[in-house]
């Protein structure tokens, strides 16, 4: 009899402890479900105001970037609460308002933020063999900034970026800004007979915080033309960050045949991204203007 009551109670209690363990499991439908995301780019804003100075065209025109060994690159980085959970790349021989980049595996209740980057790399086959603006510190969200590699790079120094959020499942879409703008700087009337050589420079951002959208460093870069006695004028362009305080210092020397300063001069000019600008040196009066360059 006595066996009898033990061998229930023993399997009373092991019941109860099954019970008990079995309340400690979620309900299946509580069990978070991750899904692949998309995003589509529109990479058309980051160069659709760009024109050739002396043709007077499209830089990009149709979508085409004109040379072989170039490619459109998007870099785009997932961060949940902060912290990098993924990272996509694509490379890309035409501009399009239709690309499309996917993430999988985010969770469908969890809001993830997303920075998108778009910059032009130069190719060697298959490989990047040249970039103009390297991404670094990308792990946390407050850290990830650009970092200039030190090419001044012409038109294909463009860089720019968006902003969005999404939920795992969830499809989006953005318009990658310009970060910087496209500045002309023409010197006319050029008397070879006077002017031997132009130094001009430009300052311009070195490092750029993504997360807080501000620039954090700049430089100052120089370089000289040589006077043609064929050509009574000379053109330079750079695509030219707004740094911290918006500004970019602009500034020339006129140098005369015997190697003396026959003119110089110096600007602070206000920098609006895709504002393009013509900043123009007349090397008989010395005059400057700073002119739109926009369409």
């Amino acid at each position: 009899m006595n066996n009898s009551i033990n061998r229930f109670l023993v399997f009373a209690l092991m019941m109860i402890g099954l019970v008990g363990c079995e309340a400690n499991f979620d309900p299946a439908d509580s069990v978070p479900q991750s899904a692949k995301s998309y995003i589509t780019v529109n990479a058309f804003p980051l160069v659709e105001r760009q024109k050739d100075f002396i043709e007077e065209t499209q830089l990009f025109y149709n979508g085409t970037i004109p040379d072989d060994d170039l490619r459109l690159r998007l870099r785009a980085y997932v961060y949940k609460n902060n912290s990098l959970v993924g990272a996509m790349t694509g490379l890309y021989s035409r501009l399009s308002d239709e690309i499309k980049m996917s993430k999988a595996d985010l969770s469908t209740d969890t809001r993830y933020d997303v920075i998108v980057v778009a910059d032009f790399v130069m190719m060697s086959g298959n490989n990047i063999d040249l970039e103009f603006w390297a991404v670094k510190d990308e792990a946390n969200y407050d850290n990830i900034k650009l970092v200039d590699q030190g090419y001044t790079g012409l038109q294909y120094r463009s860089v720019g970026v968006a902003y969005t959020s999404i939920y795992g499942g969830e499809e989006t879409s953005v318009d990658i800004a310009g970060l910087g703008m496209l500045a002309y700087m023409y010197f006319s009337d050029i008397d070879d007979s006077k002017i031997e050589s132009i130094d001009y420079s430009w300052t311009d951002v070195t490092e750029y915080l993504l997360g807080a959208r501000q620039a954090v460093s700049t430089t100052t870069y120089y370089d000289t033309y040589e006077v043609d006695p064929n050509y009574s004028g000379f053109y330079d362009y750079r695509y030219i960050l707004p740094g911290s305080d918006k500004i970019c210092e602009f500034g020339w020397e006129l140098h005369g045949t015997s190697g003396q300063v026959v003119s110089e001069g110096d600007e602070a000019i206000r920098v609006t991204p895709s504002d393009n600008r013509i900043w123009g040196v007349n090397c008989s009066t010395g005059a400057f203007s700073n002119d739109y360059y926009n369409y």
